[in-house]
């Protein structure tokens, strides 16, 4: 039991502490399987998932301003 708990507290720590690159990875993932699928309706889902994540997270340009 104690062995479930100190595990359990890792993977706590491991997703604290990589959520980003965790949620990006899920990102991406989810753009293959959405571009696999035929149907554009899921295609717009994503975008608008997308544009959400940019609000909070803006895409900068190398020498600075947003694109």
């Amino acid at each position: 039991m104690a062995l479930l708990l100190i595990k359990n507290k890792k993977m706590g720590e491991f997703i604290s502490q990589n959520w980003l690159e965790l949620l990006i990875g899920l990102m991406a993932l989810l753009k293959v399987i959405i571009n696999l699928t035929p149907t554009d309706k899921d295609n717009k889902v994503f975008g608008w998932l997308d544009s959400i994540f940019n609000v909070i997270i803006p895409n900068y340009k190398k020498g600075g301003g947003k694109h």
